[in-house]
């Protein structure tokens, strides 16, 4: 790889920035930052084909920018090229321009695609093991990255203080200011090694609920209900099936009803949105998705993500009419006996510790939101005073 190399005023980084506004600037984005990501932790969102498509199908009119750093000492060759034994960056993000039109000068910040409530993410892509020099030499980069881009501000929405430390140390031994606000706490869940002792021990009530709502059921339509794994090595065909069959179901949940009666949601963009990162997340080996059949039709669903030992819980849903079985128990507690099988050992249950999940959460960390300016106020208003005239 032979990477074209914008000098920061700093000697210590070197960093590439480039503009995204067509599909054809992402295409041509691609094996840059997908050489980072190759050595890099498996990440459900800081991955190119998810961003892309994201903002394919939901930020089509808004500029995005790849930003590529490294440490020139340690990294780089004489020629400005990443080195032979090195052949991606260190550390690399893309950012997406946010107006901020409800606040003073109505600033422009970049920020990820960080826009949904059950993830945590960033502050970017990191080499692992390299996260302090990865943070360092992204601080160094923040000037170019102000001219380059017009920004005035990063933001970093859904982080949190284990992920964002090294960023908040090396922004604070440069002298860069920073805004740091918890905005919710993000419930989680240790499942230890035995699954069925962790459930005994921690979980006898919900079990001993499954147990009888499952005799329920029997009793009712003279068969047992059974949860599978929906086989994600399907050809395309199959595997559009399978999300036709999950959409169907949906549309069957209280969220749904609840969707349909908010002026929020939009289900023409939600769907197909939702849709779109379930086929990504398979394709990249990290979904999970379950259903629970009764009498032979899916009454309930779960779907989930696997990153090394923990699993994100995405989307869980029954159908109403039989919301007195438990049906969502009853799929949640066998998809994570199946997580457990390959390898999950800690529930990210995303969102809230409230309602079904509060007895789940043993332990909730701060969500942050991070700001960092990159220019100030003044730098702000003078060019917006020019921008007028």
């Amino acid at each position: 790889m032979n990477l074209l190399l914008q000098k920061t005023a700093q000697p210590t980084a070197d960093c590439r920035i480039v503009r995204l506004e067509s599909e054809a600037d992402w295409l041509g984005a691609r094996a840059d930052f997908e050489s980072l990501e190759r050595v890099c932790p498996a990440d459900p969102w800081l991955n190119w084909e998810y961003q892309f498509r994201q903002w394919k199908q939901c930020f089509f009119d808004q500029t995005c920018w790849m930003v590529l750093v490294d440490e020139t000492a340690e990294f780089f060759g004489q020629d400005g090229a990443f080195s032979e034994r090195d052949d991606c960056p260190l550390a690399g993000a893309i950012f997406r321009e946010h107006r901020f039109r409800n606040r003073f000068l109505q600033p422009v910040g970049l920020r990820l695609f960080d826009d949904v409530d059950f993830m945590r993410i960033g502050p970017f892509l990191m080499r692992e093991g390299a996260h302090q020099k990865a943070c360092r030499a992204m601080v160094h980069a923040l000037e170019p990255i102000r001219k380059q881009t017009g920004a005035d501000l990063m933001a970093f929405y859904r982080t949190d203080m284990d992920r964002a430390r090294p960023w908040l140390d090396a922004l604070k031994s440069a002298g860069k200011k920073v805004k740091v606000k918890p905005v919710e706490s993000a419930p989680q869940c240790p499942l230890g090694d035995d699954f069925d002792v962790f459930l005994q021990e921690k979980h006898p009530r919900e079990l001993k609920d499954v147990r009888k709502q499952a005799r329920r059921l029997k009793n009712r339509f003279g068969v047992e209900p059974v949860v599978h794994r929906v086989d994600l090595t399907d050809n395309e065909d199959q595997w559009q099936q399978r999300l036709d069959q999950w959409e169907e179901l949906r549309r069957r949940t209280w969220q749904h009803r609840w969707e349909e009666a908010s002026p929020q949601v939009d289900h023409h963009i939600l769907l197909p949105r939702m849709r779109m990162a379930l086929d990504v997340w398979r394709r990249r080996g990290l979904l999970r998705m379950y259903f629970l059949y009764v009498d032979g039709q899916p009454v309930g669903f779960w779907c989930g993500l696997i990153c090394g030992e923990t699993l994100w819980a995405l989307w869980i849903g029954y159908d109403e009419a039989l919301k007195s079985y438990s049906p969502g128990k009853t799929v949640f507690l066998e998809s994570l006996r199946g997580c457990h099988r390959d390898g999950a050992r800690l529930i990210e249950l995303g969102g809230e510790a409230d309602g079904w999940k509060a007895p789940w959460a043993s332990r909730c960390i701060d969500v942050l939101q991070i700001e960092t300016p990159l220019a100030s106020i003044l730098t702000r208003g003078l060019a917006a005073t020019r921008a007028k005239t």
